[in-house]
């Protein structure tokens, strides 16, 4: 089964050699690619717009967002310290996604260029890459993720040792730019901390903006002590690098925490400061971060994205922090080995920046997964039912298997008994589709879950007709 997505990766003495040795890495063009992702190493930061236009105009691909990082990735091999360009290109539905230029300050221009889109496609995710240097970045992030039905942005912080640069569609300094992508497309989105809590959730009890005083009534150094234990304490100056402050997140289901550098210690006053601001009542703990810690964290991710995937992704996209990768999981690529290992080979792309992005909140120390999945969907008359969707599943007669589920919390898989005699169109961009209906309402009985199956093309009609399908061509 073709993805739809191709990609490459590539070093050279140059950015052109690097840029060619990629491109020919690309290879075949997927026919309807219509949008590409690139990323370069620093020792091309002042060359990414001729690089980007020479992208352009080798593959026909008009539209481009991408960034600049101290490293970049891609399907298990990291690269550093030397020219060199990663870049996937993949096939989307028409018009489901929508790439913005850099924004510097407020979202007035934004919403005029595209505030329609917006308000008929109702975006569920913003793939989204930031200069550091914009002091407005946090607020923009968080005015950015609420634009989506999700709230969910992903994305990083650039990171060089040169001249830093946004990409989509125009070369930009200083903003955040990126691309929004409709519900049409299939996505799934998972972090990694790298870290672990060592203490328990302290209260912050007098603080002064990132200076922590008191926490449970206590100097804040004495508390630190306690938990780092006996050994650390005896030698503050090993903990940097290695302990952090965690800043656990108000109504978080999965106990999620944002990672900040202690960057001080005041020993004759009892003070602690971190990177960031510290609320009194607030809560904070402290994080250990190693490699194994890092690496047990990255398995637990991988294995839980597994889970929501029904099939092998078309593509996905890794921003890591620059603490991360050789630093912490070695010199050999290893951290992208390990995805590939448990994901399997197929297209990626990243880079290692200054600030890791999910949700509407900026992360250190964490690695963001994101991947495309094959969305297929169908359309009927019944308004209720207008938003059923395929996932895809392993391929079944050479066809990928489609497996019918809802985007409707309170109904989550397809109840068939429902929609028998109700006709439905499909909507695809892989044809032929190997459908499978499944039902919990058989399944609950003690009766095989799955109904026929029979390969179907984009815009075939089809039809429940008792425990069975009928197919219609071209609707």
């Amino acid at each position: 089964m073709k993805t739809g997505f191709s990609f490459g990766h590539a070093s050279g003495a140059d950015w052109h050699e690097a840029a060619e040795r990629c491109l020919t890495a690309l290879g075949r063009i997927p026919a309807a690619g219509n949008l590409g992702i690139l990323y370069v190493t620093d020792a091309l930061a002042g060359y990414m717009g001729e690089v980007l236009d020479h992208f352009r105009e080798a593959t026909g691909v008009v539209h481009w967002v991408g960034t600049v990082g101290v490293g970049v990735c891609a399907t298990g091999v990291e690269y550093y310290e030397q020219p060199a360009v990663v870049a996937m290109i993949g096939e989307f539905p028409d018009d489901s996604f929508r790439v913005f230029p850099s924004i510097l300050k407020d979202l007035d221009d934004f919403t005029r260029h595209h505030g329609d889109w917006m308000e008929t496609h109702r975006p569920f995710l913003g793939l989204v890459h930031v200069d550091p240097s914009n002091p407005l970045a946090e607020a923009l992030i968080k005015q950015l993720a609420d634009r989506t039905v999700s709230g969910f942005l992903v994305g990083g912080l650039a990171s060089s040792r040169a001249d830093v640069h946004l990409y989509a569609d125009v070369l930009a300094q200083g903003g955040i730019a990126g691309v929004f992508f409709s519900q049409e497309v299939g996505v799934v989105t998972r972090l990694s901390q790298g870290c672990a809590p060592i203490g328990p959730h302290r209260v912050v009890t007098e603080a002064q903006r990132n200076i922590m005083i008191q926490l449970d009534g206590r100097p804040a150094l004495d508390v630190l002590k306690e938990d780092i234990g006996e050994i650390l304490s005896r030698d503050l100056a090993r903990i940097g690098g290695y302990i952090f402050a965690g800043l656990p997140i108000v109504g978080s289901d999965t106990g999620d925490y944002l990672v900040r550098n202690l960057v001080g210690i005041d020993p004759q006053n009892g003070l602690v400061a971190i990177g960031d601001l510290v609320e009194q009542s607030g809560r904070v703990m402290f994080c250990r971060r190693d490699a194994n810690t890092a690496r047990e964290d990255l398995l637990r991710m991988l294995a839980t994205i597994r889970k929501n995937l029904s099939g092998p992704p078309r593509g996905g996209i890794y921003i890591s922090c620059l603490g991360r990768g050789r630093n912490l999981f070695g010199k050999d690529s290893n951290e992208l080995k390990l995805i590939a290992a448990e994901l399997g080979d197929f297209p990626l792309v990243g880079f290692y920046a200054n600030g890791e992005i999910s949700q509407d909140r900026l992360y250190g120390y964490t690695g963001v997964l994101t991947l495309y999945y094959l969305m297929i969907s169908f359309s009927t008359t019944s308004s209720q039912y207008r938003d059923w969707v395929f996932g895809a599943g392993p391929r079944k007669r050479n066809f990928p298997v489609a497996q019918v589920k809802s985007r409707h919390e309170h109904e989550p898989f397809f109840q068939t008994h429902s929609m028998l005699g109700k006709t439905l169109i499909l909507n695809t961009p892989v044809s032929p589709v190997y459908l499978e209906v499944y039902s919990d309402f058989l399944k609950a009985r003690g009766r095989k879950s799955a109904f026929n199956r029979l390969p179907v093309q984009a815009g075939d009609a089809i039809k429940l007709v008792g425990p069975s399908l009928t197919a219609t061509p071209g609707g």
